[in-house]
C-alpha cells in the first residue's frame, strides 16, 4: 500500500529544509510524495529549480504576499487555502506535511480541515518572540498530528502544550542536511556569480520584518549605519514576504546602490547559500538561519532586534542589545563595535560550531517515519496529554548535543 503525502512550500526559505526530505520521501519504498508549490512560488516559478520528483506530481497555485500591506497579505492567503484545496481534493493524500511558521502556511493547514487530512508538522515547538511567526507556528502545532522537531527545547515546549509525547519525533533540522550535501562553489565562482570584488572579511546581511510591533525602518538604518561605518566586502540579501517587506527592500536596494561594496542578492539559493555561509567571516540580521544554520558551519553571527527573541542559540550568536526604545532597534555603538570584534578571521575557524538542531541527516529519519504511519482514524485522534507520568525520562536525541 502506498502512503501519498503531499507537501507544500511556500517560499524560497523552506526549500534547503524540505529539498532533502522531498529526495527521502522519494527514496523510501511505499511512499509517493507530491508536492504544492504556492505562495512565493506563484510569482517566482523557477524557485524550486532541478525537481525532486516527476512533474506530473508537482502542484501549482495560490498568490505571493509580497510584502504588502495586511489586506494584501490576507487576500493572499485566501487564494494559497483555495490552491491548497484544489490539490488535497485531487491528491487525496494520506498526510500533509507542513512546515515552519508562515502566514501561507497557516492557509495551508487550515484548508486540510474540511478534508479530515492528517498533518505533519516540521520545526515546530520553536520561539521568535519578536514575529507573527511564532502564533503561527504554535497554531500550526496544535493542528498538526505528528511533529517533526529539530532539538529538545523544542520538544519540551510542545510537550508543555499538552501533545502526545509518543508522537513529538526528534530529527534535527533538514535544512542542515542541505549543508552537509551541497558540493562547494569555488571562491572565485562565487564572486564572479555574486558581483563580489573581495571576499576578506565577507559578511551576509539578511534582515527580515519584526511583525509583532518592531520599527521595520529604524532596524534597517541602525544596521545600515553600522555597516557603512565598518565597510567591508557584504552581501545583502531580500527580506522575506510579509508586511513591511517590500519597504525594507528598497530601502535596502538603494543603500547597496550608495556603497561599492556592498551587493543586492534577492537570494542566494541552495547552490550558493551553502558555500557563502563558509566563505563568510560573519552574519548580520534577524533570520533563524543564523541561529540554525550558521552555527552547525561555526558562522559568527550577530543577531539583532527582537525577531528571534526566545529562540535557543549557540556560542557562534552575538544577541545585541536593544538601545531601550520602545521600538527595540539595536544600539548602532554596540553593532559597529561587533562588528569590529565579532567575526572570525578564517573561514577555516570552527571554533564556534554548534549542533543544537541536528547533525545533517535529519531527512532520513523523517521520511522512515511517515512511512510507518498509523492508521488514518488513530492518527486523527488527538486528546490533550497531560499526564506526567508519560513525560519521558530523556528525549531520544539521535545525534551528540553540546552540553
Amino acid at each position: 500500500m502506498t502512503t501519498r503525502v503531499l507537501s507544500v512550500s511556500t517560499s524560497r526559505a523552506d526549500l534547503s529544509i524540505l529539498m532533502p526530505v522531498w529526495r527521502a520521501l522519494e527514496a523510501e519504498p511505499g511512499v509517493e510524495p507530491v508536492l504544492l508549490l504556492t505562495g512565493q512560488h506563484a510569482a517566482q516559478a523557477d524557485l524550486l529549480g532541478d525537481p525532486p520528483c516527476p512533474p506530473e506530481r508537482i502542484r501549482r497555485g495560490g498568490q505571493a504576499l509580497d510584502g504588502g500591506t495586511p489586506t494584501a497579505a490576507a487576500r493572499a492567503m485566501a487564494a494559497i487555502g483555495e490552491a491548497t484545496a484544489a490539490a488535497l481534493a485531487e491528491v487525496e493524500p494520506d498526510v500533509m506535511l507542513v512546515i515552519g511558521d508562515r502566514l501561507e502556511m497557516l492557509s495551508c493547514a487550515t484548508a486540510a480541515l474540511p478534508f479530515n487530512t492528517p498533518l505533519a508538522h516540521l520545526h515546530g515547538g520553536e520561539i521568535s518572540l519578536g514575529a507573527v511567526d511564532d502564533r503561527i507556528r504554535h497554531a500550526l502545532s496544535k493542528l498538526s498530528h505528528l511533529h517533526f522537531v529539530a532539538s529538545v527545547a523544542a520538544a519540551e515546549v510542545l510537550l508543555a502544550s499538552a501533545e502526545d509525547p509518543d508522537r513529538i519525533i526528534i530529527t534535527g533540522g533538514p535544512g542542515l542536511d542541505t549543508l552537509r550535501a551541497t558540493p562547494k562553489v569555488a571562491p572565485e565562482v562565487f564572486k564572479s556569480r555574486t558581483g563580489l570584488d573581495s571576499l576578506d572579511g565577507l559578511r551576509l546581511v539578511t534582515l527580515h520584518p519584526e511583525t509583532n510591533g518592531g520599527d521595520n525602518a529604524a532596524l534597517v538604518a541602525a544596521v545600515t549605519s553600522a555597516l557603512a561605518a565598518v565597510p567591508a566586502p557584504t552581501l545583502v540579501s531580500a527580506p522575506n514576504g510579509d508586511p513591511g517587506g517590500a519597504e525594507m527592500t528598497v530601502a535596502l536596494k538603494a543603500w547597496c546602490a550608495r556603497h561599492p561594496w556592498a551587493h543586492w542578492v534577492p537570494n542566494l539559493g541552495l547552490e550558493l547559500y551553502p558555500t557563502a555561509l563558509g566563505l563568510a567571516s560573519v552574519m548580520v540580521g534577524n533570520s533563524s538561519s543564523g541561529i540554525v544554520e550558521a552555527g552547525f558551519v561555526g558562522l559568527p553571527v550577530i543577531d539583532v532586534g527582537r525577531r528571534q527573541a526566545g529562540r535557543p542559540r549557540g556560542r557562534n550568536v552575538l544577541t545585541l542589545a536593544l538601545d531601550g526604545t520602545p521600538e527595540g532597534a539595536p544600539d548602532g555603538a554596540a553593532l559597529t563595535e561587533a562588528l569590529r570584534t565579532h567575526p572570525r578571521g578564517s573561514a577555516d575557524d570552527l571554533s564556534r560550531r554548534d549542533c543544537l538542531y541536528g547533525d545533517g541527516h535529519a531527512a532520513p529519519r523523517i521520511a522512515a517515519r511517515l512511512a510507518a504511519l498509523p492508521p488514518r482514524t488513530e492518527l486523527l485522534d488527538k486528546p490533550l496529554h497531560l499526564d506526567p507520568a508519560r513525560r519521558p525520562a530523556a528525549w531520544p536525541v539521535p545525534w551528540e548535543v553540546p552540553a
